[in-house]
């Protein structure tokens, strides 16, 4: 992401590279719990997991690089719980339309710990990137949510049903 914003940057596209916020989940964070403890490195966590599987890894590839430019950025690092993770799911769907898998809502959860810790202000301009569509992982969302009744196929019974829902 820092090169990416890097290259915005020197194409005349962004005028600074933003403040970047390293989110990982609490059973796999070397990186976050490098960035909050000031390591000039990461230590491995060979025991690593999380519902977020695509964000486990014991020893990330480029570690240092990632320290280096998230503390370049003068960003931090945030650790966030399963639970957090799974909560931020159907909430990125009611409030965005984004149906997220685990590993893309951990944006979301991260958000909010860094706003609960203070690194980030309520009124700051902020982009999560949320890649990773719900689909990727539909039973780590049903986690969550419940799935409607079903309503009949008519206009009365639909009519009904969003007039309850209010």
């Amino acid at each position: 992401m820092a090169k990416g914003f890097s290259d915005l940057v020197k194409a005349g596209l962004l005028p600074r590279v933003p403040r970047l916020i390293a989110v990982q989940p609490e059973g796999s964070g070397p990186i976050a719990r490098a960035l909050r403890s000031g390591a000039a490195g990461i230590t491995p966590e060979p025991d690593a997991a999380s519902v977020a599987d695509s964000l486990v890894v014991a020893a990330p590839r480029n570690a240092l690089l990632a320290l280096k430019e998230v503390r370049a950025s003068k960003g931090a690092g945030v650790l966030v719980s399963d639970d957090a993770i799974l909560d931020a799911i159907p909430r990125l769907a009611r409030t965005t339309g984004v149906f997220a898998e685990p590993a893309a809502s951990a944006a979301l959860a991260g958000l909010l710990v860094a706003l609960e810790e203070g690194l980030v202000e309520r009124d700051e301009r902020v982009v999560l990137l949320v890649t990773g569509t719900g689909l990727k992982d539909v039973p780590a969302a049903a986690r969550r949510t419940k799935v409607p009744a079903p309503v009949p196929p008519t206009l009365a019974a639909m009519g009904e049903f969003l007039a309850a829902s209010r």
